[in-house]
């Protein structure tokens, strides 16, 4: 007994030192930035693009303010607030209780899932009853450094590597699977894989019950029991359903797949099986939430035309890159994914954790195809999450394994997964290189504010009156940091959530740069209910033009790095 402790004691700490490990070798821009900080600045962390980065930011904010709508303060038209990313507002309000500032929420809680991710799908393949350790890691290792055939290119008469085939919006990638996704991302995979966890283990209760044809007794402590998980499990499904729609979509058709393949009936049961209310409960959540959700995106122009944007770039993706490209970016594990799914298709008994696996990929990769082939108005990308590739690691180690035994080498499994994992890492490491390089400007101050321009930013968060709206330069981008720093409206942001967002670019741009007469000026900030401009030192000569081209606006703020002018029609008059 205690050496079977000990070892498994040894594979958990193994497993926590190993995802840690990961985590940190997948943030790659967030370790590097966070070594670089300096004593002058904010250290906001940014592991993604800055407008995504700073658009999911706004939400934490919200969050930390109490909100559980989220609002749209990219946008001066105040459209109807939505359920769509609530659970960053969930974080970010759990964060504020704690005293932590919007970004500080947004990097624990998307370490903190993409750890707790990583570890939950080690213990999924622990589930598998009749794979041995050696065989599991093998998957995991599979999951974990799958990435795209590495590139080379020739550069001055030498043979240079250089970045993989990265897949619009696609997991293809270590980076894109682990490396820069938000919180939630991180948060809806880890809730599918400790849901499909809990589920299986049900149903493989359930299908053992049936096959030795045992009846359930109506105890009091039984049914109390399934009522709390059932309570505990349709909860956590509302939180995957807010987070993707397409991913409890997933987990609820893999549930319902089971039930046919399995056809557990009622008679054989007193009470209604557990799973099978699990799934009714299931289905209904799915069903009001995607209502919510599909009427937000079909209503609010900014929703729609995001999603739009999504698709169309989706689509575009074989045409820009073409066929070969695209079938090179999903590397090896392609075509051991594919020769592991032929073998677990022949195999005549299999597990209800193996029939799982089969659906799961099966609907996955139908939902990112089928679409791109069709040219369908459906985000097939997100049928391909991260979580998928677990069960193509699982299949890839099967593939492996039957490699191995035709070899007939004594070490030849052991040495083909790390032939695998040098190959891929080849993949991973120009990319990586890349993303731990110091930031350059324009993109620096993004990730490390200037404490004066910080101050000036905290400063209108209270600044009256609170409803009026902000303006600063989209040339500049700095009025992508006002929703996530400040908490207000600005009248530029986002490109993809700011309604008729080039119109709007055009005007704040001639504005900013003092090209409008006094009047129109006037006229336009009244229209648009703009109370404060933020000029910062990167608008260069123009901060100091518009003190003296507008002489209605009122200086309220001002430190080296930043001027703050109010515009109050009142005072005009």
């Amino acid at each position: 007994m205690k050496t079977i402790l000990s070892k498994k004691t040894a594979e958990l700490v193994l497993l926590i030192f190993f995802s840690l490990s990961m985590v940190i070798l997948t943030s790659p821009r967030f370790s590097s930035r966070f070594m670089r900080q300096t004593s002058d600045s904010v250290f906001i962390g940014m592991p993604g693009y800055f407008e995504d980065y700073y658009y999911y930011l706004d939400q934490f904010y919200q969050g930390k303010e109490g909100k559980w709508l989220t609002e749209n303060r990219f946008s001066i038209e105040r459209f109807p607030s939505t359920l769509i990313y609530f659970n960053h507002l969930l974080m970010g309000r759990i964060g504020g209780l704690l005293g932590w500032e919007s970004y500080q929420s947004l990097n624990y809680f998307g370490l903190l899932f993409k750890f707790l991710f990583i570890g939950a799908s080690y213990l999924l393949l622990v589930r598998y009853i009749n794979i041995p350790v050696k065989q599991r890691i093998i998957a995991f290792l599979l999951f974990l450094f799958s990435s795209s055939f590495p590139s080379f290119i020739i550069k001055q008469g030498s043979l240079v590597l250089t970045e993989s085939v990265d897949i619009w919006r696609t997991s293809n990638r270590i980076l894109s699977r682990f490396g820069t996704s938000p919180p939630n991302y991180a948060l809806v995979n880890f809730l599918f894989i400790c849901l499909l966890i809990i589920l299986l283990g049900i149903f493989q209760s359930e299908f053992t019950a049936i096959s030795k044809s045992k009846n359930k007794s109506l105890k009091l402590d039984a049914v109390l029991g399934s009522l709390m998980l059932i309570i505990f499990v349709s909860s956590a499904y509302i939180f995957l359903a807010l987070g993707d729609l397409v991913v409890s979509f997933i987990l609820l058709a893999t549930c319902i797949s089971l039930l046919f393949i399995r056809k557990i009936p009622l008679t054989k049961f007193s009470v209604m099986p557990v799973s099978k209310t699990i799934v009714m409960l299931f289905f209904f959540i799915f069903i009001i939430t995607g209502l919510t959700m599909l009427r937000s995106v079909a209503f609010d122009p900014v929703y729609k035309q995001a999603n739009n944007w999504d698709i169309y770039q989706y689509h575009q993706q074989i045409k820009t890159i073409g066929i070969v490209k695209f079938i090179k970016g999903f590397g090896l594990l392609l075509p051991l994914f594919l020769g592991g799914l032929g073998l677990l298709l022949r195999r005549k008994n299999r597990s209800v954790y193996d029939d799982s696996a089969i659906v799961i990929v099966s609907l996955g990769w139908s939902g990112y195809l089928i679409p791109l082939l069709f040219r369908l108005p459906i985000p097939g990308f997100r049928f391909l999450f991260p979580a998928v590739y677990i069960f193509m690691g699982v299949m890839g180690m099967y593939a492996l394994i039957a490699i191995a035994r035709r070899i007939r080498l004594t070490y030849a499994l052991p040495l083909l997964v790390v032939l695998y994992v040098c190959m891929n890492l080849l993949s991973f490491y120009p990319g990586w290189a890349i993303a731990v390089r110091p930031v350059p400007e324009p993109d620096y101050h993004f990730a490390y504010i200037p404490d004066n321009l910080y101050q000036g930013l905290v400063f209108l968060r209270t600044a009256e009156p609170v409803d009026s709206n902000v303006l600063a330069s989209p040339a500049t981008a700095i009025d992508l940091m006002i929703p996530g720093i400040s908490g207000r409206y600005v009248y530029t942001g986002h490109f993809l959530t700011t309604y008729n967002s080039k119109e709007k670019d055009i005007q704040a741009n001639e504005f900013m740069f003092a090209q409008k007469e006094s009047l129109m000026a006037q006229n336009f900030l009244k229209e648009n209910n703009i109370g404060f401009i933020v000029a910062t030192k990167y608008v260069g000569a123009s901060r100091e033009t518009l003190k003296t081209k507008y002489p209605f606006l009122k200086k309220v703020f001002e430190n080296p790095m930043v001027t703050i002018f109010q515009y109050d029609p009142e005072d005009i008059n």
